[in-house]
Order: structure tokens, then C-alpha cells, then sequence
């Protein structure tokens, strides 16, 4: 299966390593115009249940309209996490055309670790034909 993949493939490096990681409660999704400091105001946050863990990584995928949120399983060496975001989710919702950097923050009552910055960008649909004739 090719998934469109939202580069957070990185893993959650600033959580630590799965020895001293904490099981988080929930996620959120950043989403920042390239190079910002803030992150723009829209955001997607999930159930840590949200997530299908021990999966095995698709190769490939593409960075262009991502569907999917991929990191690295803390609790299954050389597996992946897979979230997908609803169409009522604030990615689908990020201004076409453009280019955007993405973080996942796991969270849980002890606080929170943000990732580094996956790279992804939104195209627009093509517009649609006009003056269209069949004709003989």
C-alpha cells in the first residue's frame, strides 16, 4: 500500500528513548508556515487510541497533500505509528498552494515533547475545463 505520508517519519526523538519514554495520552499535530517560530493557529489533536502502532513502514510516499501522520513505535523497534487525519481535520483545511513544516507533540499529565519539523506541502486541484464541447 502507498500511503501519503506527513514526514513526521522522524520519530519522536525529543521524548527520549523508550527506556525512560512515558506512554503519552494524546497527540497534537503543529502546523508552521517554513521557518515561523509559531505555529499557525489551526492544529489536529488525537487520542493516543487514535493511533494503529506495530505497523510495519511503507516505503515511499509522498509529502505532497498528506493524509497521514507516521512516527517511529517507542514500544516496537523497527515499527511505525500511523495516524489519519480526518477530512474535517485542520491539514485538509491549510491554504493551496503552499508549503508547510509539521510537528507531533505527545502529551500526557507529566507534560509534553514536541518532534523536529517534518517538511510537507498542499497543491490545489487542478480548475475544471470550461467551454467544453463534444461535437461531431
Amino acid at each position: 500500500m502507498k500511503w501519503t505520508v506527513l514526514g513526521l517519519v522522524v520519530g519522536l526523538l525529543a521524548i527520549g528513548s523508550p527506556s525512560h519514554a512515558q506512554t503519552p495520552s494524546s497527540y497534537q499535530v503543529k502546523y508552521y508556515n517554513v521557518g515561523a517560530s509559531q505555529p499557525l493557529q489551526q492544529s489536529d489533536a488525537f487520542p493516543a487510541s487514535a493511533a494503529v502502532c506495530n505497523q510495519t513502514a511503507a516505503s515511499g510516499g509522498s509529502t505532497v497533500n498528506p493524509k497521514l501522520v507516521v512516527w517511529d513505535d517507542l514500544a516496537n523497534a523497527g515499527k511505525v505509528c500511523v495516524y489519519t487525519i480526518p477530512t474535517s481535520g485542520a491539514l485538509p483545511s491549510l491554504p493551496t498552494p503552499g508549503s508547510y513544516e509539521g510537528t507531533l507533540t505527545a502529551i500526557n499529565a507529566a507534560g509534553s515533547a514536541e518532534s523536529a519539523r517534518a517538511p510537507f506541502s498542499r497543491l490545489a486541484s487542478p480548475s475544471a475545463p470550461t467551454g467544453l464541447r463534444i461535437t461531431q
